[in-house]
């Protein structure tokens, strides 16, 4: 079981150790025999955001970033920074406000809070007559309260881009009077991106730490799907989206290439991916899979490993649950296969399903809601290891390189496989053969006709421009990148979470929305047991 948390997806740089390699197995299978799958031209919905932060610093030193003023919830640790600029990018979920960042210094370690709250960026005219970047916190207050605004100039150009007349802060780096004034161009980064920045102070420590032999890359989230797609109405009260419920993490463990032990290290460079199936709550669910956007196979998974367990470590039930590593396209594809065996009577008389005789579900399951507010007692496993699927995949050791830029390549892979969430492709598969992603992800290339045949012939009318979304906005599946609980079976998912029907007719763009935190939802309705 997984405890819950309630903060930080991931980042791009993420010091750690790993003394866990990767056993040696067959490649992956790459020959693509499918046809292309059609492309989404709609953006993908997300309940996380990047965050691009600019750090200026008089010396070369490292930072650590913290999604807590203790510095107990590491973002990125050990960050080379340069005498000059370096942007740090990472990915922190919606509900994180602030970051913190540590720096050396000759006194001791100093943090300063970083706000995070920023989705636009434009630029302004500043007293001095240089134009620079203005960003927008979305923190709902006025906006000509300066404590909205935040400024720093990333370039001085003779002449500003493309401006218009438009409204601008009243802090002390602007140009303006009353709530007009100055100048402003239009937003620039993607919708929903972060921009911000931190000036180290003159009294930094030089020096970067590199004890630490790897970087890691992270993310982690929960995954929740409804079966009766294309023909049922997920903002009903009847949908409790839990017909598949999966917990995922992601880590891509980089060595330092700078170190002396290189060649005598590289091996344990690799993606680890770790899937927990937590509940299912339909009997019509066969599959789950896990395609990984980007990767490219054929040129970065040479060697590969799948393990299938009860927890970390024990083993399974024979002729239950099966796990397999292929490919669609080039890209690799996680599947976990014969899910509707955690229904069956085999699963409840291993002790997997502890549901009772009469009931068929895995770990969605209450007497009743009554009952349960009074006594707790509902029908979980919660004494029972969940099943886990542990993938590990592994490029060509770097110290064989010669082609600086290959190698170059095969980091940036597999830092992107971690760190980009939209290249991590959900699905459910059923017992008849439908395949259902996220909103705006393309099916496999070997179901892109079924899906336009079975679209078209649901009761629910699909848009046209985005995949598995209907046209009035409702989807079969939602990713958040927090441990977030699923909820009992016959609750309303929508009812449950007020702000979620809010969240999808804005088409994702309230990045700042946090309708799946507890504090945003009714907890009485959640399974306790995450």
């Amino acid at each position: 079981m997984k405890k819950y948390l309630t903060l930080l997806l991931g980042a791009l740089f993420l010091t750690a150790c790993s003394e866990q390699s990767l056993t040696e197995s067959p490649a992956v299978d790459t020959t693509d025999t499918t046809e292309d799958a059609a492309e989404s031209t709609s953006d993908i919905l997300r309940t996380d955001r990047s965050v691009k932060l600019f750090v200026s610093s008089p010396k070369v030193t490292s930072i650590d970033i913290y999604a807590d003023e203790d510095c107990s919830e590491p973002i990125a640790t050990n960050v080379a920074i340069a005498d000059s600029q370096t942007v740090v990018t990472f990915t922190v979920a919606s509900n994180v406000e602030e970051v913190y960042v540590q720096y050396p210094t000759s006194g001791g370690f100093d943090r300063t809070p970083v706000d995070t709250r920023m989705e636009h960026w434009h630029w302004m005219k500043t007293k001095s007559g240089n134009y620079a970047w203005m960003q927008h916190y979305t923190c709902g207050k006025k906006v000509n309260d300066p404590k909205c605004y935040f400024s720093f100039t990333i370039e001085k150009p003779t002449t500003p881009p493309s401006c218009y007349s438009g409204q601008c802060c009243c802090g002390p780096d602007c140009t303006c009077s009353g709530h007009s004034g100055g100048e402003s161009g239009g937003d620039s980064g993607e919708t929903g991106d972060v921009v911000t920045g931190i000036t180290l102070p003159e009294d930094v420590v030089e020096g970067y730490t590199t004890e630490h032999a790897y970087t890691s890359y992270h993310s982690t989230g929960v995954v929740f799907f409804d079966s009766g797609w294309p023909n049922t109405n997920t903002l009903e009260a009847t949908s409790d989206l839990n017909d598949l419920v999966l917990d995922y993490d992601l880590e891509s463990n980089v060595l330092d290439a700078s170190r002396e032990d290189f060649a005598a290290n590289d091996w344990r460079e690799g993606l680890k991916v770790v899937i927990h199936v937590r509940a299912i709550g339909n009997t019509n669910v066969s599959e789950a899979g896990l395609k990984l956007e980007g990767l490219s196979a054929s040129d970065f998974v040479k060697t590969s490993e799948v393990a299938l367990t009860l927890g970390n470590y024990d083993p399974i039930p024979a002729n239950s649950l099966e796990a397999s590593l292929e490919t669609d396209g080039d890209c690799p594809v996680i599947r976990i296969k014969n899910l509707q065996w955690l229904l069956s009577q085999e699963a409840k008389d291993a002790g997997i399903n502890l549901n009772s005789d009469e009931v068929t579900l895995y770990n969605t399951e209450r007497r009743s809601k009554a009952e349960w507010l009074e006594s707790g007692r509902d029908l979980m496993n919660h004494g029972t290891s969940l099943f886990t699927v542990t993938v590990r995949l592994k490029g060509t050791l770097r110290s064989t390189m010669t082609d600086s830029e290959l190698s170059a390549a095969q980091v940036e892979a597999y830092t992107k496989a971690a760190m980009t969430t939209t290249d991590q492709n959900f699905f459910l598969v059923t017992t008849d053969g439908k395949e259902i992603h996220l909103a705006g992800y393309s099916p496999l290339q070997t179901y892109t006709s079924a899906y336009t045949a079975t679209a078209a012939s649901g009761s629910v009318t699909m848009a046209s421009a985005t995949t598995y979304r209907a046209a009035a906005g409702q989807v079969w599946g939602v990713k958040v990148p927090v441990l977030t609980k699923h909820i009992y079976e016959g609750e309303s998912f929508s009812a449950t979470f007020p702000q979620w029907a809010e969240w999808l007719s804005s088409d994702g763009a309230t990045y700042n929305g946090t309708w799946y935190l507890p504090e945003n939802s009714d907890e009485d309705n959640w399974v306790k047991w995450w």
